[in-house]
């Protein structure tokens, strides 16, 4: 990605918010093109999460928990700075086929951690049991999900400027 394309595609997509988009992700290089890129999808990823649960929660039977998929596992196609999105459910179903690639040690713990939520999530509607970190039930005044991955456990959204921005941004879109 070039500093050149990421303006012109900064200014398509958010158009009257694109000045402000650019001064909450700046970029003066093609790298930190490339870097700010990464880190507005992230916050995009993070906040949409966050605003869809805060949409859910109230018509749900039980608490929501929303999360965010952090870890770069060693399947083709995964790039050093990002985990894309799907790559969670070898490791959620505990599919580690040595076909897929060469896994690691730390590749099964994960793969064991994230079974094991979803599992007691299918069976109790809650993803906590003995041996895991916490997952915190969503909640409207804590603006944070549950990182899974390269970590467990609560992180923030992004900073308020940015969280203001997403969220004001989101309500300019139109339904599906």
């Amino acid at each position: 990605m070039t500093r050149e394309d990421y303006v012109a595609a900064s200014r398509l997509k958010f158009g009257a918010m694109a000045d402000e988009f650019l001064r909450l992700y700046p970029a003066h290089t093609d790298e930190e093109a490339a870097h700010a890129h990464c880190a507005a999808v992230r916050d995009n990823a993070r906040i949409s999460t966050w605003l869809w649960a805060k949409d859910w929660a109230p018509h749900a039977k039980r608490p929501v928990y929303a999360y965010f998929w952090t870890y770069a596992c060693p399947t083709a196609g995964q790039g050093a700075r990002r985990a894309s999105h799907g790559s969670e459910i070898d490791f959620v179903l505990g599919n580690l086929h040595p076909d897929r690639a060469e896994w690691t040690d730390e590749d099964r713990v994960i793969a064991e951690t994230m079974s094991g939520y979803w599992a007691n999530y299918v069976i109790t509607g809650d993803p906590n049991g003995p041996g895991l970190p916490h997952w915190p039930a969503w909640t409207p005044d804590t603006p944070a999900v549950m990182e899974v991955g390269a970590g467990f456990g609560p992180i923030p959204l992004a900073d308020p400027p940015r969280f203001d921005f997403w969220k004001r941004h989101f309500r300019t879109q139109h339904a599906w």
